[in-house]
């Protein structure tokens, strides 16, 4: 008999990508998702079965629709009657969590972060185990505590992915010269977005740029051309294998799924973490990666203007910083996680 999950995650794409990927993986199971506005987010696949259940954020004024949300929780759980529930974070998840553990239904968290948020650090002493990605989570958490992965997707591994070359022509960009990726996360970074095509227009190395905005693209695609710069500039990538695979250095914020990619395809990345991420968790996810693995520099937002991020595009670019710093992350691709994710579910399961 198919074993039967529920997978709880909403709100960014950091917690719906990988819970997703994790639903391919386990396609030997019954999956159904369980959280707060999966109907309405543009980065929930709705091919996945799903019930959206009533959240707010964890505090008084949201107690209302917390409530409802446990009662409808504990609704759809005893009507699925599922063999695990599977949390990802965030407020969203809250309510089919607590849900989980009236029924005594056991529970399995992942946490991508370096810094975990309430709710995992909430549940992490009645999970049967916590997944994390980052090894200083584990600070932060209580109960069985376990390195994985991020799971990503089944593009992503060496095997399936493309050339350089394959995924330059997919963008119509030149094999042959150097690329930097930009991009702000499932939501887009405005300012980012403008400092980015401010400060690579004044590169004097011949570049091109794979530019995904999270929003409007007209006026970064005229500062590219004003330039002379050739460049793919489009909202959103559902195919991130081929921008991935395209690239020499990456202009990101540092969420745990970008963070995880750029280790995965060793791209070398200037991080500019999201400035109100709570418990300036991205600052710490870049700190990581530059100073545990020596792929990555970072810069606080504020503190950056066009000259700053053009002169550290440059270094980052540099051939010899460029090759120690590709070759540190490819080590740490090799080396970092002792597990799937999704093997230590099936593990939980047996």
């Amino acid at each position: 008999m198919r074993k039967r999950i529920v997978i709880s995650a909403g709100g960014t794409g950091g917690h719906l990508f990988p819970a997703q990927n994790l639903a391919k993986e386990l396609s030997d199971a019954e999956i159904v998702f369980m959280a707060k506005g999966l109907a309405t987010n543009s980065r929930f696949n709705k091919s996945h079965n799903y019930t959206d259940i009533s959240s707010g954020p964890i505090a008084l004024k949201s107690i209302y629709y917390i409530c409802k949300g446990v009662i409808e929780s504990t609704k759809a759980l005893r009507a699925f009657k599922p063999d695990l529930v599977i949390g990802f974070g965030s407020y969203h998840s809250f309510p089919v969590l607590v849900a989980a553990k009236l029924l005594g239904i056991p529970i399995v968290l992942h946490e991508a972060n370096s810094v975990p948020g309430k709710v995992n650090r909430l549940f992490s002493p009645f999970a049967r185990v916590t997944g994390i990605f980052f090894p200083d989570s584990a600070k932060h958490l209580r109960g069985n505590i376990q390195r994985t992965d991020i799971p990503l997707k089944a593009e992503f591994q060496h095997e399936n992915r493309p050339t350089k070359e394959d995924a330059r022509r997919h963008y119509g960009l030149d094999e042959h010269v150097t690329t930097i990726l930009v991009f702000g996360g499932s939501l887009g970074a405005k300012k980012l977005n403008e400092l980015a095509s401010a400060s690579i227009s004044k590169l004097s190395r011949p570049i091109q740029v794979i530019h995904f905005t999270g929003g409007p693209t007209e006026a970064i695609k005229a500062q590219y051309n004003d330039a002379n710069i050739s460049s793919f500039v489009a909202e959103f990538e559902p195919n991130m294998q081929y921008a991935w695979a395209a690239s020499d250095v990456v202009l990101s914020r540092s969420g745990a799924s970008t963070v995880a990619e750029a280790i995965t395809f060793a791209v070398p990345a200037l991080f500019v973490p999201y400035p109100f991420a709570t418990d300036a968790h991205q600052d710490k996810n870049a700190d990581y990666v530059t100073r545990e693995i020596g792929g990555a520099v970072w810069h606080k937002e504020k503190d950056l203007e066009e000259e700053m991020l053009t002169q550290a595009l440059d270094a980052l670019l540099a051939s010899q910083q460029h090759t120690k710093m590709k070759e540190a992350l490819i080590l740490a691709a090799n080396t970092m996680q002792t597990k799937r994710f999704s093997d230590l579910v099936r593990e939980v399961l047996e």
